[in-house]
This record gives C-alpha cells, structure tokens and sequence, in this order.
C-alpha cells in the first residue's frame, strides 16, 4: 500500500478525553486498512498547552515517538 502525504487529511478534537485545547489528527492506517492486526496508525499533534484526558486501554496499548518539544506521560497510574 501506497499513500501519499498530500492525500492524508488532518482533523482535529477539542478537549479530547477530557483534555484540554485541540488534538490534530492524521490517520495513517484506519482500523479498516489494519485488517484486525492493528486499531489504526496515526499522527497526533497537539499544540504547546494543550492535552489529552487521561483514558485507559485494556485490550490494547499505545505507543509515542515525541517527534518535537516534549510532554509528560501517566503510564498505569505513574
């Protein structure tokens, strides 16, 4: 599979899991692309200040890669 950048849409969520400001959204891989070996595969953004709710995930987990600036991380309470 082929995708190019141009083609890939950025939506955005305001105070997402209770968050706070907006999150910035590309999906790289939708859920249906994954074909149930993956949720989905996306990008996220969020502008200095802003944040995401804290959530759980107990049938899966996420993984980050902090490309620019930095961020705090609750990790199962931690």
């Amino acid at each position: 599979m082929v995708k190019n950048a141009e083609d890939l849409i950025e939506i955005s969520r305001e105070n997402a899991f209770g968050g706070l400001g907006s999150l910035y959204i590309v999906d790289y891989l939708s859920e249906k692309e994954c074909k149930g070996k993956l949720n989905f595969l996306r990008r996220l953004r969020l502008e200095p200040g802003s944040s995401l709710g804290e959530h759980s995930h107990t049938s899966n987990f996420e993984i980050y890669f902090i490309l620019k600036g930095e961020g705090l991380l609750i990790d199962d309470g931690i």
